[in-house]
């Protein structure tokens, strides 16, 4: 279970705090309309502008995908009996986000329809009643008024992936995000079998802003794509690649925290993990069991882009042309292919283990008609940025195997440990 320092409201705290608030339990009048709270149609950010990058798989949220939203407003007061403290429901949200708690909506799917976000799905179905603005203070003279709102949302909605603190718990919040693998050593693992997961966090919202009452919500993707590009600069040869895999361990757990005004993701392991991937030839590496780390943060096995067990995966790159690993038939291989989602390392020093430990690419390959494979130590060499596809490039050059890598912004680099070391493709 996720550790998050939370406290929890007692029972009757919380049945006290949901009788106060501006939502509604099972009432049989009419839903007030004007007073339900509505969200607006959710945008991707696409990345910082000076990144110019390009969200992974999903750059709009498709219609009738649903994400969760929790919304905070009044805090409650200190003390060993907490109340709501509707005098401090104004203050913005730095101020009094150690005092929140879920009192707006708690775990709340939200339906985007393609036109608008809607608490139903197509079918009528009841998800939960509306939620609501507060249109009362108790018995204070605070303005409902001037309350101010928080709302934080993470899609998918699938427990699987995100875990919303308790429902009561009081507190900064923080979701738990996990990866769909299981800890330790999973053996195959199938790149498509990862959805594409954001947050996003609308602070110190009022009711209306510019007669506008709809909430608006921006979400950030948390993981970074990587495929494979197979590229043939030879003039005459071409080239029949059997197999390609990605093996190593990677980061399989995160905290998010809405502390400020803008997610923060905590990749766990960052502090104890440490050090470049390993060169080629070396040992693979067992999970550390020292204090702070977790086998349950990471996760291993291959990722197999083409399977060297079927012989229709088999892609002949002819000369002076390149292929992505899985596109799409007769789109000239310029479709975004098959990449797979990465939980990236956000804040460690340049020479961490970026996207995980001993990464490795195998390949297996014809060239001048003689079969030859390869295994490659590889690591980024860069600062991964969540939301940006990254490309492996596999480039058959003479009778060398160069590896290069581009961004979404067609920025360029290399790894010169790979271009010093044995690249002889026959």
């Amino acid at each position: 279970m996720m550790r998050t320092g939370y406290k929890t409201l007692g029972l009757w705290g919380a049945v006290a705090l949901f009788l106060l608030s501006g939502c509604t339990s099972d009432g049989d009048g009419p839903e007030p309309v004007d007073n339900i709270i509505e969200f607006d149609v959710p945008s991707v950010v696409l990345g910082e502008p000076e990144e110019l990058s390009r969200a992974q798989r999903l750059d709009v949220l498709p219609a009738g995908e649903v994400f969760g939203v929790s919304g905070y407003c009044v805090p409650l007061s200190g003390g060993e009996d907490p109340k709501p403290d509707y005098n401090a429901a104004g203050a913005y949200w730095t101020a009094k986000n150690r005092n929140s708690i879920a009192d707006v909506m708690w775990n709340q799917p939200i339906k985007f329809d393609g036109t608008k976000c809607v608490y139903r799905d197509a079918e009528g179905t009841t998800y939960y009643h509306p939620a609501h603005w507060y249109i009362s203070a108790g018995s204070t003279h605070a303005d409902p008024a001037d309350f101010r709102y928080t709302f934080i949302a993470w899609h998918p909605y699938d427990g699987d992936y995100f875990t919303p603190a308790e429902k009561g718990a009081v507190g900064t919040p923080q979701i738990g995000f996990t990866m769909p693998f299981n800890p330790g050593d999973n053996g195959e693992l199938d790149p498509t079998k990862v959805k594409d997961a954001m947050v996003a966090q609308t602070v110190d919202r009022l009711r209306n802003v510019d007669n506008i009452g709809t909430v608006p919500l921006r979400f950030r993707h948390i993981l970074c794509g990587l495929r494979f590009q197979i590229n043939n600069f030879n003039t005459s040869q071409e080239v029949i690649v059997h197999s390609l895999a990605l093996s190593g361990s990677f980061y399989r757990s995160a905290t998010i925290s809405f502390a400020g005004t803008s997610p923060v993701v905590v990749v766990k392991g960052d502090e104890t993990i440490g050090g470049g991937d390993e060169g080629e030839g070396a040992e693979e590496p067992e999970i550390d069991d020292t204090p702070g780390i977790d086998e349950d943060d990471m996760y291993s096995g291959t990722f197999r882009f083409l399977s060297e067990d079927d012989s229709s995966d088999d892609v002949t790159v002819v000369p002076n042309s390149g292929i992505i690993a899985g596109a799409t038939p007769g789109s000239d291989g310029h479709s975004d292919g098959v990449a797979v989602l990465l939980l990236p390392h956000f804040e460690g020093e340049t020479d961490r283990s970026y996207l995980g430990r001993s990464k490795r690419i195998h390949i297996k390959y014809t060239f001048e008609g003689k079969e030859g494979d390869k295994t490659i130590d590889f690591t980024l060499n860069r600062r991964p940025v969540a939301g940006t596809l990254y490309t492996v490039n596999l480039n058959f050059v003479g009778n060398q195997l160069m590896v290069t890598f581009t961004d979404d912004a067609n920025n360029s680099w290399s790894w010169d440990e790979v271009e010093t070391g044995d690249n002889t493709i026959k």
